[in-house]
């Protein structure tokens, strides 16, 4: 018989974590789930009453008194909630969300006695080599001295230091999952299918990234959350693509002219030096900031042999397959 656990995610109504809540509940039908979030999402994937979850809104991770209460009785948590911005602009809201958020996080785990917190993080809290022929793995050193106003990078380094003090008051496992893609997306990878799509991506950025489907991750997570261990980080994603692989597919999909031009590496620091005045004087947020510039010419590989090897992990699912998905899923909400 199913052991009964109490689950708390946070930030669990985004779209990593509709994916996540479903697979949790599909793997442990007597458990309880209980999500704290800000509020609804706007294009929901799930029934949230049919998956029999216990959602609390208003839930604010920078006030820890708001959220202490919600972890009582909690075993386990996963801690999703977090912010993404690429802008020098919000150097302080990185900070306040993605570190103070999770020492909250972590405080009211702690004094609640929550036996396994698992951080869900990025593998950009792991640093990058610009080498596409040798992958980053968990145990690379990157040189944090070297990015100093890449700030989404910054916080995501730091907040996986505070959880890793916490390792001698509960078991603290922490997830670095590539960039997601997948049904449910509609703000972040969804931007590139909708430039593609309506024509208004040019050219290839000479650079590549790390990709993964969301539904892969949701298993990786669980994976970790049975088999991880205390003060680990485990990479988790599918395929190192290049701009051009993946923009390729995208156009495929979409059956629209694929991008043929790819931009010269030698305009990498023209175009961020621009960027970067550009975004000092500029009075409105632009597009694609000088990080975004920097880190599409520049190669960030990584590789998810531990997870495989150690969580009983593999990746299920092809890059088109997952942008054939994606594309249903957008044109079945008139997004695209």
């Amino acid at each position: 018989m199913e052991k009964t656990t109490n689950f708390l995610i946070t930030g669990g109504l985004g779209f990593f974590g509709q994916h996540l809540c479903r697979k949790l509940r599909k793997e442990y039908p007597r458990s309880k789930i209980k999500i704290i979030d800000l509020k609804l999402n706007s294009y929901p994937i799930y029934d949230y009453d049919e998956l029999k979850l216990e959602v609390v809104l208003n839930k604010d991770i920078t006030e820890l008194e708001t959220i202490e209460d919600e972890f009582k009785g909690i075993d386990v948590v996963f801690h999703l909630a977090g912010a993404v911005f690429f802008s020098i602009r919000h150097k302080e809201m990185l900070e306040k969300v993605n570190v103070l958020g999770t020492k909250n996080v972590l405080k009211a785990a702690i004094k609640n006695k929550v036996k396994r917190f698992i951080h869900v993080n990025s593998v950009a809290g792991i640093g990058f080599n610009n080498n596409p022929q040798k992958p980053v793995n968990e145990e690379f050193k990157f040189d944090w001295e070297s990015v100093p106003i890449k700030y989404y990078m910054l916080s995501k380094y730091y907040s996986t230091r505070e959880v890793f003090k916490c390792c001698d008051k509960m078991d603290c496992i922490v997830v670095s999952p590539a960039l997601l893609w997948g049904p449910g997306d509609y703000q972040n990878t969804y931007k590139i299918i909708k430039a593609i799509a309506d024509g208004k991506l040019p050219v290839n950025m000479p650079g590549g990234t790390y990709v993964a489907d969301v539904r892969d991750i949701a298993e990786g997570i669980i994976a970790a959350y049975r088999n991880g261990k205390n003060k680990e980080n485990y990479i988790l994603g599918g395929h190192n693509l290049s701009f051009q692989q993946i923009n390729r597919t995208v156009a495929g999909v979409l059956n629209t002219k694929a991008l043929s031009i790819t931009i010269p590496k030698v305009l990498h620091k023209p175009f961020y030096y621009a960027s970067l005045a550009l975004e000092k004087f500029s009075k409105k947020p632009l597009l694609l900031t000088a990080d975004n510039i920097d880190s599409a010419f520049m190669y960030r590989y990584f590789d998810n042999s531990k997870a495989n090897c150690n969580l009983g992990w593999n990746q299920q699912f092809d890059f088109r397959t997952t942008i054939c998905d994606s594309v249903v899923w957008l044109k079945q909400k008139e997004l695209v």
